[in-house]
């Protein structure tokens, strides 16, 4: 399927196990490609697309050591003014949330945002991690 896109370095496929015995096992897959423009290419055309009744959750793999260091700075980044939110339509993109805050507080009021979808039951909504840029914009959104 993605190698319509460009030539496969390798590809790592994981079986996932779940919490609850009666759901299925989900899989993972790792490609790596040759070329990071092919590799874009592939993100922006499969994220979300249906195959065989799944929907598939498609975005660019970090290190390892990347990724933690982006969760720690993240936790840093101006304490309080992080947010976990979670219950929204798995539709919403960053475009639409970012509109939903600016229309809370005031417009450019989101730092950063990260919207996640949730590996182990696709039926669950996403969750975001939305860095607002003020401790007065977060109490603005909690009231």
């Amino acid at each position: 399927m993605f190698e319509t896109f460009g030539k496969l370095e390798s590809v790592l496929i994981q079986r996932v196990k779940r919490t609850n015995p009666d759901a299925p096992d989900r899989l993972l897959a790792l490609v790596f490609f040759n070329d990071s423009e092919k590799a874009a290419k592939a993100i922006e055309e499969m994220h979300e697309k249906e195959v065989d009744g799944h929907k598939l959750y498609v975005a660019k793999g970090l290190k390892r050591q990347q990724l933690d260091q982006d969760i720690i700075e993240f936790k840093k980044d101006e304490k309080r003014c992080n947010l976990f939110v979670k219950g929204f339509p798995s539709e919403i993109n960053e475009t639409i949330l970012t509109a939903f805050f600016e229309r809370i507080t005031q417009p450019g009021a989101i730092k950063k945002m990260r919207i996640e979808n949730d590996w182990y039951d696709s039926t669950k909504a996403n969750f975001a991690f939305v860095c607002l840029k003020t401790p007065d914009l977060v109490n603005l959104v909690k009231q």
